[in-house]
């Protein structure tokens, strides 16, 4: 109610208390929470759906006031958890586990023993560290990891599996992306959706065979279907309606289907 009331942070609609109330039910659920408790996973949930729509740097003394108003004291690090099941990650209630056959998963088994808990950070870095023979001094910064935190929650209680990234180039949705499938598993599928794109990659094309014409099915049909994929969409062009879902403008929509995180 609070945050409702101060519109300077972000005015809730119907469609995010729907969200945040998806994510609650799904940790309440998986991590039986007593109900004495729910209040502050209803609070921790509303903390978190914000602060995706806000900026860390910008907007950085919002969210201190916010974590007031709601009694939240846990940030956004990440810790991965070694057990002889497996690889885990843990951050911001959430644990997703991390698919043994990604290049990710093989280096968690490799480099640490099990029944051992590290930082996501320190074993990212580590990771990319090892992967390019050290010529690549990248390191993760809080925002990426804010954001790998914000997609575990998505991925594992999100009513839409529809993630936009949004902010300057240059600031890494798309590492993010790439690294995050990795981690997950899936199966990726990369696109660029500039002016440039040819539209049969994704509604196919009519062409002739000894038949008569008929509809060249695209590839892109096969991998909707297909359990376990991911698509990452590069460069999305708002005046391409080739995706209604996208662009909610087309039908009058004030939201989409799907999360909107703050890059910048």
């Amino acid at each position: 109610r609070a945050c409702m009331e101060n519109q300077s942070f972000y005015p809730l609609s119907l469609h995010d208390l729907v969200q945040i109330g998806c994510y609650a039910a799904g940790r309440i659920r998986d991590n039986h929470i007593d109900p004495k408790d729910m209040r502050k996973t209803m609070a921790q949930e509303v903390y978190l759906h914000i602060a995706a729509k806000l900026s860390p740097g910008k907007d950085s003394s919002k969210l201190n006031i916010l974590k007031g108003i709601l009694g939240i004291t846990d940030g956004f690090e990440g810790r991965i958890e070694i057990t002889d099941k497996g690889a885990s990650l843990l951050c911001a209630g959430i644990k997703i586990e991390i698919s043994p056959e990604s290049k990710f998963g093989a280096f968690l088994r490799e480099a640490y023993i099990k029944d051992s808990m590290i930082t996501f950070k320190d074993a990212l870095n580590e990771f990319i560290q090892k992967k390019t023979k050290g010529k690549n001094f990248y390191f993760l910064t809080p925002m990426e990891e804010r954001i790998f935190c914000l997609l575990a929650r998505i991925k594992k209680y999100g009513p839409s599996k529809a993630v936009f990234l949004y902010g300057s180039p240059g600031e890494g949705k798309t590492t993010i992306a790439r690294v995050f499938s990795d981690i997950t598993g899936a199966q990726q599928h990369e696109y660029t959706l500039n002016k440039e794109i040819d539209l049969s990659i994704f509604r196919g094309s009519l062409g002739l065979s000894r038949h008569g014409m008929e509809l060249r099915v695209p590839g892109y049909w096969r991998y909707l279907s297909e359990d376990n994929s991911s698509f990452i969409y590069n460069e999305a062009d708002t005046r391409k309606f080739f995706l209604e879902w996208m662009w909610p403008q087309l039908n009058g929509r004030g939201y989409r289907f799907g999360t909107e995180l703050n890059i910048s």
